[in-house]
Protein backbone atom coordinates (compact mmCIF):
# COMPACT_ATOMS: atom_id res chain seq x y z
CA UNK A 1 0.00 0.00 0.00
CA UNK A 2 1.36 3.07 -1.05
CA UNK A 3 2.18 6.07 1.59
CA UNK A 4 0.50 9.31 1.71
CA UNK A 5 3.24 12.11 1.88
CA UNK A 6 3.01 14.53 5.03
CA UNK A 7 2.49 18.14 4.54
CA UNK A 8 2.46 19.50 7.69
CA UNK A 9 6.27 20.29 7.64
CA UNK A 10 5.69 22.61 4.61
CA UNK A 11 3.01 24.12 6.03
CA UNK A 12 5.05 24.58 9.65
CA UNK A 13 8.23 26.25 7.56
CA UNK A 14 5.66 28.18 6.46
CA UNK A 15 4.26 29.41 9.26
CA UNK A 16 7.76 30.47 10.86
CA UNK A 17 8.88 31.94 8.23
CA UNK A 18 5.67 34.15 8.59
CA UNK A 19 6.78 34.90 12.23
CA UNK A 20 10.40 35.77 11.31
CA UNK A 21 8.96 38.20 8.91
CA UNK A 22 6.34 39.64 11.28
CA UNK A 23 9.32 39.76 14.31
CA UNK A 24 11.25 42.11 11.61
CA UNK A 25 8.69 43.79 10.35
CA UNK A 26 8.18 44.87 14.05
CA UNK A 27 11.56 44.82 14.43
CA UNK A 28 12.33 47.35 11.80
CA UNK A 29 9.00 49.56 12.81
CA UNK A 30 10.93 50.01 16.28
CA UNK A 31 14.21 50.96 14.41
CA UNK A 32 12.09 53.78 12.51
CA UNK A 33 10.57 54.90 14.86
CA UNK A 34 13.69 55.07 17.00
CA UNK A 35 15.55 56.82 13.74
CA UNK A 36 12.42 59.11 13.71
CA UNK A 37 12.66 60.43 16.85
CA UNK A 38 16.27 60.90 16.87
CA UNK A 39 15.74 63.13 13.46
CA UNK A 40 12.79 65.28 15.69
CA UNK A 41 15.06 65.46 18.66
CA UNK A 42 18.26 66.80 17.17
CA UNK A 43 15.99 69.25 14.85
CA UNK A 44 14.24 70.47 17.58
CA UNK A 45 17.89 70.85 19.24
CA UNK A 46 19.09 72.76 16.36
CA UNK A 47 16.13 74.79 16.52
CA UNK A 48 16.88 76.23 19.95
CA UNK A 49 20.35 76.50 19.54
CA UNK A 50 19.44 78.80 16.28
CA UNK A 51 16.65 80.55 18.61
CA UNK A 52 19.46 81.09 21.28
CA UNK A 53 22.03 82.49 18.97
CA UNK A 54 19.84 84.82 17.15
CA UNK A 55 18.76 85.61 21.21
CA UNK A 56 22.09 86.53 21.98
CA UNK A 57 22.97 88.69 18.66
CA UNK A 58 19.88 90.87 20.06
CA UNK A 59 21.15 91.35 22.88
CA UNK A 60 24.28 91.85 22.02
CA UNK A 61 22.85 94.59 19.28
CA UNK A 62 20.74 96.00 22.29
CA UNK A 63 23.61 96.64 24.40
CA UNK A 64 26.06 98.11 21.74
CA UNK A 65 25.90 102.53 22.60
CA UNK A 66 24.12 103.76 20.15
CA UNK A 67 24.49 106.60 18.12
CA UNK A 68 23.01 109.92 19.17
CA UNK A 69 20.20 111.05 16.48
CA UNK A 70 21.43 113.76 14.12
CA UNK A 71 20.41 117.48 14.81
CA UNK A 72 17.20 118.55 13.13
CA UNK A 73 18.67 121.43 10.51
CA UNK A 74 18.27 124.66 11.47
CA UNK A 75 15.95 126.31 9.07
CA UNK A 76 16.96 129.88 10.08
CA UNK A 77 20.21 129.15 8.00
CA UNK A 78 18.19 127.42 4.84
CA UNK A 79 17.70 130.43 2.50
CA UNK A 80 16.18 127.73 0.26
CA UNK A 81 13.90 126.64 2.58
CA UNK A 82 13.15 130.24 3.57
CA UNK A 83 12.25 131.62 0.03
CA UNK A 84 10.30 128.04 -0.74
CA UNK A 85 8.04 128.88 2.41
CA UNK A 86 6.77 132.32 0.79
CA UNK A 87 6.92 130.72 -2.24
CA UNK A 88 4.33 127.97 -0.60
CA UNK A 89 2.64 131.51 0.76
CA UNK A 90 1.74 133.18 -2.07
CA UNK A 91 0.28 130.27 -3.90
CA UNK A 92 -2.46 129.12 -1.33
CA UNK A 93 -6.30 129.48 -3.51
CA UNK A 94 -7.45 132.07 -1.20
CA UNK A 95 -5.33 134.44 -2.64
CA UNK A 96 -5.44 133.66 -6.08
CA UNK A 97 -2.67 135.34 -7.01
CA UNK A 98 -3.36 138.90 -5.27
CA UNK A 99 -0.50 140.86 -4.37
CA UNK A 100 -0.57 140.15 -0.29
CA UNK A 101 -0.16 142.75 2.63
CA UNK A 102 1.28 141.68 5.57
CA UNK A 103 0.71 143.40 8.97
CA UNK A 104 2.83 144.14 12.27
CA UNK A 105 5.56 141.50 11.92
CA UNK A 106 6.61 137.90 10.99
CA UNK A 107 8.51 135.67 13.17
CA UNK A 108 10.85 132.92 12.35
CA UNK A 109 12.22 129.89 14.36
CA UNK A 110 15.43 127.55 13.87
CA UNK A 111 12.74 123.96 13.87
CA UNK A 112 11.06 125.92 10.62
CA UNK A 113 7.63 127.88 11.96
CA UNK A 114 6.68 130.85 11.03
CA UNK A 115 3.91 132.70 12.15
CA UNK A 116 3.00 136.21 10.62
CA UNK A 117 -0.56 138.00 9.78
CA UNK A 118 -1.93 138.64 6.29
CA UNK A 119 -4.00 141.27 5.12
CA UNK A 120 -7.14 139.57 3.48
CA UNK A 121 -6.33 141.13 -0.34
CA UNK A 122 -10.36 140.43 -1.23
CA UNK A 123 -10.95 142.31 2.22
CA UNK A 124 -8.59 144.84 2.98
CA UNK A 125 -10.16 145.43 6.37
CA UNK A 126 -9.76 142.10 7.33
CA UNK A 127 -6.63 140.47 8.93
CA UNK A 128 -5.58 136.90 9.84
CA UNK A 129 -3.11 134.57 11.39
CA UNK A 130 -1.33 132.32 9.14
CA UNK A 131 1.57 129.91 10.29
CA UNK A 132 4.09 127.53 8.56
CA UNK A 133 4.62 124.62 10.15
CA UNK A 134 6.07 121.02 9.03
CA UNK A 135 6.12 122.43 5.20
CA UNK A 136 2.89 123.03 5.44
CA UNK A 137 0.83 126.80 5.83
CA UNK A 138 -2.62 127.15 8.01
CA UNK A 139 -5.09 129.47 8.74
CA UNK A 140 -5.27 130.70 12.20
CA UNK A 141 -7.59 133.24 14.24
CA UNK A 142 -9.06 136.74 12.91
CA UNK A 143 -7.07 139.36 14.46
CA UNK A 144 -8.12 143.06 14.93
CA UNK A 145 -5.44 145.36 13.58
CA UNK A 146 -6.81 148.19 15.99
CA UNK A 147 -6.00 146.15 19.22
CA UNK A 148 -2.61 148.36 19.59
CA UNK A 149 -4.37 151.24 18.25
CA UNK A 150 -2.77 154.42 17.39
CA UNK A 151 0.65 152.96 17.91
CA UNK A 152 0.01 150.45 15.64
CA UNK A 153 -2.24 150.93 12.83
CA UNK A 154 -2.98 148.78 9.52
CA UNK A 155 -2.65 152.17 7.91
CA UNK A 156 1.33 152.35 9.11
CA UNK A 157 2.16 149.19 10.06
CA UNK A 158 1.59 147.12 6.86
CA UNK A 159 3.94 146.28 4.03
CA UNK A 160 3.77 144.17 0.94
CA UNK A 161 5.17 140.76 1.24
CA UNK A 162 6.79 141.43 -2.23
CA UNK A 163 9.35 143.31 0.01
CA UNK A 164 10.33 141.22 2.39
CA UNK A 165 12.73 138.83 1.53
CA UNK A 166 12.90 135.89 3.63
CA UNK A 167 16.28 134.88 2.53
CA UNK A 168 17.16 137.78 4.23
CA UNK A 169 16.46 135.82 7.50
CA UNK A 170 19.32 133.28 6.84
CA UNK A 171 21.76 136.42 6.91
CA UNK A 172 20.72 137.98 9.79
CA UNK A 173 21.32 134.46 11.20
CA UNK A 174 25.04 134.29 10.09
CA UNK A 175 25.40 138.09 11.44
CA UNK A 176 24.26 137.28 14.86
CA UNK A 177 25.93 133.55 14.81
CA UNK A 178 29.58 135.59 13.91
CA UNK A 179 29.34 138.01 16.62
CA UNK A 180 28.09 135.43 19.45
CA UNK A 181 30.83 133.59 18.58
CA UNK A 182 33.29 136.14 18.91
CA UNK A 183 31.72 137.65 22.34
CA UNK A 184 30.70 134.49 24.03
CA UNK A 185 32.39 131.80 25.45
CA UNK A 186 29.47 129.43 24.94
CA UNK A 187 27.72 130.73 21.87
CA UNK A 188 23.70 130.75 21.99
CA UNK A 189 22.40 129.41 19.17
CA UNK A 190 20.55 131.13 16.95
CA UNK A 191 16.46 130.47 17.38
CA UNK A 192 14.45 132.88 16.03
CA UNK A 193 14.73 136.04 13.57
CA UNK A 194 12.03 138.40 13.25
CA UNK A 195 10.76 141.58 11.21
CA UNK A 196 8.57 144.15 12.24
CA UNK A 197 6.67 147.05 10.17
CA UNK A 198 7.25 150.16 11.60
CA UNK A 199 5.65 153.67 9.32
CA UNK A 200 5.43 150.92 6.22
CA UNK A 201 9.28 149.94 6.81
CA UNK A 202 10.80 146.87 7.44
CA UNK A 203 13.36 146.38 11.15
CA UNK A 204 14.80 143.65 11.28
CA UNK A 205 15.77 141.79 14.85
CA UNK A 206 17.38 141.11 17.16
CA UNK A 207 19.71 143.59 17.03
CA UNK A 208 21.65 142.87 20.38
CA UNK A 209 24.22 140.49 21.12
CA UNK A 210 25.29 140.10 24.88
CA UNK A 211 28.85 138.90 25.64
CA UNK A 212 30.70 138.09 28.54
CA UNK A 213 32.79 141.24 28.65
CA UNK A 214 30.79 143.57 26.14
CA UNK A 215 28.08 143.75 24.39
CA UNK A 216 26.85 145.22 20.73
CA UNK A 217 23.99 146.59 18.79
CA UNK A 218 23.93 145.70 15.24
CA UNK A 219 22.22 146.96 12.59
CA UNK A 220 20.75 145.90 9.11
CA UNK A 221 19.89 146.60 5.80
CA UNK A 222 17.20 145.35 3.90
CA UNK A 223 18.91 142.60 2.16
CA UNK A 224 20.17 141.75 6.12
CA UNK A 225 23.97 142.96 5.46
CA UNK A 226 25.45 144.86 9.06
CA UNK A 227 25.39 148.27 8.57
CA UNK A 228 27.22 148.91 11.89
CA UNK A 229 28.14 147.82 15.50
CA UNK A 230 27.76 149.99 18.42
CA UNK A 231 28.97 148.67 21.36
CA UNK A 232 27.57 149.39 24.59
Amino acid sequence: MKRVPATGWPFALILLLLLCVAKLGGAWATIEQTLRADTLRAEAEATRALAAQIEAQQRARASEPKAPPAPAPNRLFDEAWLVDAREQLLALPQFEGQPLKVFDDIHFYDDGRINLEVVDPLQPGNVDEYGFDEGVWTRGKPVNPNRMAPLITLERNSAPLADVDFAVVARIASALREHRARLQAEPEEVSHVYVVVRRGKLRWLPEDVHGDRESVELRYDADGNVTAVRRH
